[in-house]
């Protein structure tokens, strides 16, 4: 008997992307597992922040793109309870409030970039490709 091993789940790099859940089927995110597959990127998708927390603190999560919601409260409120996890995990924070408040507070907690909504799925895949193999290197 013929045995086929099939690539280890760790050859994979696992992203997580924390969505309110009026934006689960949003199409950037489509796009974005589109973009990734192919690189052995799988998206770990979660709509609560208990999910967030439950993924970053098992572990095996190497990037985490946090979206807010409108006001950006959400994005940076998760943002601060993962550095209290893990400080070093890179963080993306998605939102449509990029005012100097919400820009100045994501600074502090040391996110690794912010988009503005709607998102560039292609600029947000090249920034993740660009971070993962960093961490690689």
């Amino acid at each position: 008997m013929t045995t086929v091993e099939l690539p280890s789940r760790r050859d994979w790099r696992e992203v997580l992307v924390a969505t309110p859940g009026s934006e689960v089927q949003a199409t950037w995110l489509g796009e974005l597992d589109y973009l990734l597959t192919p690189e052995n990127v799988a998206l770990r998708r979660t709509t609560t922040r208990r999910d967030v927390l439950a993924h970053v603190e098992s572990g095996g999560i190497d990037l985490a793109v946090l979206s807010a919601d409108t006001a950006g409260n959400r994005g940076l409120r998760t943002l601060e309870m993962v550095r209290s996890i893990t400080p070093e995990l890179p963080c993306i924070l998605v939102t449509a409030d990029t005012s100097a408040s919400t820009l100045q507070r994501a600074l502090e907690l040391q996110a690794y970039s912010v988009f503005r909504e709607p998102v560039d799925s292609k600029q947000l895949a090249t920034l993740l490709m660009k971070i993962l193999r960093q961490q690689l290197s």
